[in-house]
């Protein structure tokens, strides 16, 4: 389990703040994520998330669910310190960051996310159908969602319809 949409948000944010000369706030949001990552080290390695701790881990079992726990930790602490950098830049960014346009495939996801165990019994073929129509339905709740999609595929509709009289 591995998001990279954090860590894009962070690099991209960071560039911005470091071309305009404002690093201290990003500086102390990164360090303060490396903080939660290390104490998070830390709590894995001591056993307090339940577990017998990581010396103490025996079979692959064990193992895996502690990557996964990890993984899930990292993505969490990323997720975290974007949204930390976007509320600082937040006039920045929610001037360029159409947030209805966002929303509402965002919430199409999180809807599709959940019918994960149904799809879980399906054969692969029947599943990769149904992440095609998924895709659509998030393409779709996007374009109509935002103005500017709206815009663009109405004039490409347009064109085909232009093209196709002449």
């Amino acid at each position: 389990i591995w998001s990279l949409l954090p860590q894009a948000l962070l690099a991209v944010l960071l560039t911005v703040m470091a071309t305009q000369g404002r690093m201290r706030a990003a500086v102390a949001v990164l360090l303060a994520g490396l903080v939660a990552l290390l104490a998070l080290g830390w709590f894995y390695r001591a056993g307090l998330a339940g577990g017998t701790g990581l010396a103490g881990t025996t079979g692959l079992a064990s193992v895996t669910g502690l990557g996964l726990a990890v993984m899930w930790s990292l993505n969490g602490v990323f997720a975290v310190m974007a949204a930390a950098l976007m509320l600082i830049e937040r006039r920045h960014v929610f001037s360029v960051l159409p947030l209805a346009a966002c929303t509402a495939p965002l919430l199409v996801c999180v809807g599709l996310v959940s019918l994960k165990p149904l799809l879980a019994s399906l054969g692969l073929p029947l599943v990769l159908l149904a992440s095609a129509f998924f895709a659509a339905l998030v393409i779709g709740s996007a374009a109509l969602a935002s103005p500017v999609l709206r815009g663009i595929v109405r004039s490409k509709l347009i064109q085909k319809t232009d093209t196709n009289a002449d």
